[in-house]
């Protein structure tokens, strides 16, 4: 097992890597009566709330530090639209920064 070396002023030990628990999941999701299998993992060291809504034809997913109020400019939102079996997935002005409101979900730019 490897470890990195943390020094002091008179001691000096090496500290051990543990590794994070594997958090993979995957289960049905059942959408406007469709049911998915949606997968994917937990980082425990930075877990994030996520919401998930439909509106006119489109699923939103919104991703937050925990205790993020829905008007606050610090979330990672993501729309999905499916036509048949195509799907089209597109972030909130363009990219994956954590900067948009949820409660703006429908009126921003994807891209």
């Amino acid at each position: 097992m490897g470890g990195r070396l943390v020094t002091g002023a008179l001691t000096q030990r090496t500290a051990p890597v543990i590794p994070a628990p594997d958090l993979s999941y995957s289960q049905p999701v059942t959408l406007d009566g469709e049911t998915v299998n949606v997968a994917g993992s937990v980082d425990v060291l930075t877990t994030k709330i996520t919401r998930i809504s439909t509106a006119a034809g489109y699923t939103y997913i919104g991703k937050a530090d925990p205790g993020s109020s829905e008007s606050d400019p610090v979330w990672q939102i993501i729309r999905i639209h499916e036509v048949g079996d195509d799907m089209t997935s597109l972030s909130a002005g363009g990219n994956m920064n954590f900067d948009n409101r949820w409660d703006q979900r429908l009126i921003l730019d994807y891209s």
